[in-house]
C-alpha cells in the first residue's frame, strides 16, 4: 500500500506524521518511508541519514544502495536529496521505482512537498490515498482549496483518494471545508506542545489510532483480541445418582383454573396481572372512580361536629352532601381551568423569547459565515490567477526542455 502525505503549507507537522507512522507501521509491516521534498525536505537532519544516497540514486537503477536504515529504527528511509534533484527524475523511471517500492514493502508512505512538480502528480496517482494535513486556519484551507481545486481541473488528482488530517487542533473547526471543494476528516490530531518527531509519545498514540482506521485488521488490538481469545474452560459438573432419581415417584402437572373475575372497569390491574402471571383475582364490584368522585372536595368531620350530626337523618346528609359536593367541584374545576391556562401562556412566552433570540442568534453566524466566504472566494480567485501563470510557465518551461 502507497501512502503520500501532502500540505501545501510548511510546518503543519507533515514530516512528523510521515516519521511516526512509520515507525509504529515497522513494528508489524515491512516499512519504508521516503522523501520527495526538495524544499529542502529535513530526513536528513532528523534522521542523521547521507544525503548522497537519495532518491535520483535510487531511480537510476541504485535502490539497494540509496535505501537507508535509521538509527534504532525498523523501518527503511529513503531521502530526497538535494534542490535540483527532481529535474533529473524522468516520470517513467519515477513510476517503475514505486512500483518496485509497492512490490517488496507492506506500507510505503510518501512525504510530498508543498508545491506540485511533475513527480508529484504520478504519485498521486499511484497512492491508495492521499492525506493532506492541514491546520483549522483561513489562509492554510484556502491555499489547500486553491491547490486540490487546481490539481483536479487539470486531472492531476483523484479527489476520491483525498482525505483532512487536522492538527493542532484547539476547538470547533471552523474554516475547514467551509468551501463547494470538501474533503472527509480522516482524524483530528489536538494541540500538542514541544513535540520531538520519532520520540513524541503523545503524538504516537494518534498516530497509532490512525493506523488502526487505515489497517484494522493489522492494528486494532481489540479485533485481534476477539479474534484469538481463548477458548474457555469446561466446567464438570457433579455426578448424579441416577439410581436415586429414577426412584423419585413422578410429578404430573395439572392444569390450574384461575377464579372467575367479579365485575369491575379496572382492566389495567386485569392486564397487569396476568402480564406477571397471578391466575387467581377476585375483585369485589366497586366502582373505585365514582367512589373518588362522590367523596372529592369533602371536609372530614371531627369531634363537636360529629355529636351534631348523630340527630341528623340518612337524606338529610346526602342532600347537604350533595350541594357541596357540586360547589366544591365546580370552584375546584374553574381554579385549575384558570391555574393551566396561565401556565401554558407563561411557557408560550417563553418559548416565543427563546425562539426569537436563536433566530436572530442564527442570522448572526450566516452573516458571519456570508462574509467569511466572500473573503474566501477573493482568496481563491487571487490564487488561481497565480496558479494559471504559473502553469502558463511551467507549459512553456515544458516547450523548451522537449
Amino acid at each position: 500500500m502507497i501512502i503520500s502525505v501532502y500540505s501545501p503549507k510548511g510546518g503543519v507537522g507533515k514530516t512528523t506524521l510521515v516519521l511516526s507512522l512509520g515507525k509504529l507501521a515497522s513494528e508489524k509491516l515491512k516499512t519504508c518511508v521516503i522523501e520527495y521534498d526538495f524544499s529542502p525536505g529535513s530526513f536528513i537532519s532528523l534522521l542523521d541519514l547521507e544525503r548522497q544516497k537519495n532518491i535520483l540514486e535510487a531511480v537510476n537503477g541504485r535502490l539497494d544502495w540509496a535505501i537507508q536504515k535509521p538509527y534504532k529504527q525498523k523501518f527503511d528511509a529513503i531521502v530526497g536529496g538535494y534542490p535540483d534533484t527532481p529535474e533529473y527524475i524522468k516520470p517513467d523511471r519515477l513510476v517503475e521505482l514505486l512500483n518496485e517500492l509497492d512490490k517488496r514493502y507492506d506500507l510505503v508512505l510518501i512525504d510530498v512537498q508543498p508545491s506540485f512538480i511533475e513527480g508529484c502528480i504520478d504519485i498521486f496517482k499511484k497512492s491508495e490515498k492521499i492525506f493532506v494535513v492541514i491546520e483549522d486556519d483561513f489562509s492554510v484551507n484556502a491555499r489547500v482549496v486553491g491547490n486540490i481545486d487546481w490539481a483536479r481541473t487539470n486531472d492531476f488528482l483523484d479527489v476520491n483518494k483525498v482525505f483532512y488530517i487536522v492538527n493542532k487542533k484547539k476547538g470547533p473547526i471552523k474554516y475547514i471545508n467551509i468551501t463547494e471543494l470538501k474533503f472527509p476528516v480522516f482524524y483530528e490530531i489536538p494541540y500538542i506542545k514541544n513535540i520531538r518527531p520519532l520520540y513524541d509519545k503523545n503524538f504516537e498514540k494518534h498516530s497509532a489510532k490512525i493506523l488502526e482506521k487505515i489497517m484494522p485488521d493489522t492494528f486494532d488490538e481489540r479485533k485481534k483480541f476477539l479474534l484469538f481469545r481463548k477458548k474457555q474452560k469446561k466446567i464438570v459438573g457433579p455426578v448424579l445418582d441416577t439410581e436415586r432419581i429414577e426412584a423419585l415417584p413422578e410429578i404430573k402437572e395439572t392444569e390450574t383454573k384461575p377464579e372467575d373475575i367479579v365485575e369491575t372497569n379496572d382492566t389495567d390491574v386485569i392486564e397487569t396481572a396476568n402480564r406477571i402471571g397471578v391466575q387467581n383475582i377476585l375483585y369485589a364490584p366497586i366502582d373505585t372512580e365514582n367512589l373518588i368522585k362522590t367523596i372529592e372536595g369533602v371536609d372530614i368531620v371531627y369531634n363537636n361536629e360529629s355529636e351534631k350530626m348523630k340527630n341528623v337523618t340518612d337524606k338529610e346528609i346526602d342532600c347537604i352532601n350533595n350541594d357541596s359536593i357540586k360547589e366544591v367541584n365546580i370552584i375546584q374545576t374553574d381554579e385549575g381551568i384558570k391555574e393551566i391556562l396561565s401556565q401554558l401562556q407563561n411557557f408560550l412566552k417563553k418559548y416565543e423569547e427563546t425562539y426569537e433570540a436563536r433566530i436572530a442568534r442564527q442570522q448572526e453566524v450566516i452573516n458571519e459565515k456570508e462574509k467569511e466566504i466572500e473573503n474566501l472566494n477573493r482568496e481563491i480567485e487571487k490564487y488561481r490567477q497565480k496558479e494559471e501563470d504559473r502553469k502558463k510557465i511551467f507549459l512553456d518551461l515544458q516547450r523548451l526542455l522537449s
